[in-house]
Parts: C-alpha cells; structure tokens; sequence
C-alpha cells in the first residue's frame, strides 16, 4: 500500500463495557478530541460494542474500508478478556480464531503494518491462536499477558497517545505509558510479528515445553504406524528439529515479503 494513496490515517477505538467503565470513550473524549483539533489530517473514531453481531459488523466494515477506501488506522481495543480471547459487554465470549481472520486481512492490504493496541486483560493470549503457515495478522502487537486494573489502561494510554500523536514512535510511546504504571504487573508490552515468529520456530528458547513436544510427537508417530522402539529420544529430537527447519520455510510468506 502507497502512503500517497492513502484517504485517511487515524486511530479507530473499540470499547465494549459496562456503562460506569467507559475506558475507551475517556480516551477518545480526553487526549483524541484534541489531537484531531490540533492536526485536522488526523483521523479519530470511537465505537461501542454491544455484542458479536455488532462486533463482526463492525469489523467487516473496518476491512471494507481498508480495502475499498485505502483508509490505514491503528486498532484500539477496550474490552474485559480472558485466556482464550475478548468478553463483550453483554457477557458472551468471543476466541481470538474469530477475530484474527479480519486482522489479518487489514494486514495483508497494509502489507504488515497494522498496529493493534489491546487493552485487555490477557490480550497476548491472541497470539497462540496464530498459525504460521497464514499471513501474519499484525505488524506489531501491544498488549499484556496477565489480569491489569481496568483504570491503568487510561491513565497509561493517555501517557502512550499524547506522545505517539506527533512523534508515531510506538516504543517511545510505550515507555511513556509504563513510566506511570507503578505495578510491574500492569505493565504492557510490545510484541513484533517478526520476533514472534522466529521465537516460536526455536526449539532451543528458554519456553518451550520440550517434555510435551517430545510426548505428542511421539503420540504422532505411533498413530502412523511407527513402532515406538524405533522412537528413541534422539531420533524424537531429530524429527523435532527437522519439523521447526520446515517451519521456517514459512517465514517470508508470514512476514508478506513476496509483496512488499
């Protein structure tokens, strides 16, 4: 996608919850009002969320918009999570499988650009739902791996956004918000696609649960017939480390490079 064909460029805030922690709608009446005020090019929106119907609508048109329009906008989310995804304002729970369809079509367009900002308790939770052998749904990923206090995800973004609009240095921006974030805990991170990537084609990082990889590869071969007194531990790490080899094949194509 060419900057010069752009029609717009902003930030598109996505809030579903309960009428007395409106979070998002804070952000956007706050610090966005004003940026749009002080730069008119900016571009800010804020939708709330009831439900998944209102929600997918929402995100279908988003990838409409991105892909008829040419409009970039960086994603904002805030919403309740959990383990395995987002829970909406009327209870019901949604996978990030569900969601990462629509990301990753607006990253295709945006040729791995996209910029997704989750404030979500357990947002990082989205990445084990990626598979490599797709499109990578971001270009970069802010978010937290564990249960934050709703009322830090304002007071840090106000930090993030009054830094990043004008300086468009999402790490600067970043340390800002966690400069007033006393607790560690409540700390967010910033996660690229590409070190997501090779980290999960590592069989050597420091997090990987080798016992578990070795038992269902194991479980595997015996399923095709492979008697397990062939299936020594060496010859299990062997076809493990040829497995993570033929993953890397992927990488360009996770990245985009092919049309970039």
């Amino acid at each position: 996608m060419n900057s010069k064909d752009l029609k717009s460029f902003g930030l598109v805030i996505i809030e579903s919850l309960e009428e007395n922690d409106k979070t998002g709608y804070d952000l956007f009446s706050s610090v966005m009002r004003k940026k749009v005020f002080q730069e008119p090019e900016i571009n800010a929106e804020f939708y709330d969320i009831n439900n998944r119907i209102e929600l997918f609508e929402l995100l279908s048109e988003l990838v409409k918009r991105v892909t008829k329009n040419n409009e970039y906008f960086l994603l904002h989310f805030e919403i309740h999570g959990y383990q395995g995804g987002i829970e909406l304002k009327d209870g019901e729970q949604v996978n990030w499988s569900y969601l990462l369809p629509y990301f990753r079509e607006i990253n295709i367009h945006y040729k791995n650009s996209l910029t997704i900002y989750l404030a979500v308790c357990y947002g990082a939770s989205l990445l084990e739902s990626i598979r490599l052998n797709e499109r990578a749904p971001f270009r970069v990923l802010i978010s937290s791996e564990k249960k934050i206090y709703n009322g830090h995800f304002v007071k840090g973004f106000v930090e993030f956004y009054e830094h990043f609009f004008f300086s468009f240095d999402s790490k600067e921006s970043l340390e800002k918000y966690n400069s007033v974030i006393d607790s560690d805990d409540d700390k967010l991170i910033m996660l690229y696609s590409e070190y997501f990537f090779d980290q999960v084609v590592n069989l050597e990082r420091k997090t990987i649960d080798k016992k578990s990889l070795i038992q269902n590869y194991k479980s595997s071969m015996i399923k095709k017939g492979v008697s397990e007194k062939k299936l020594a531990e060496i010859e299990i790490m062997n076809g493990l480390k040829s497995m993570f080899e033929e993953m890397n094949f992927s990488r360009d194509y996770f990245m985009m490079k092919d049309i970039v």
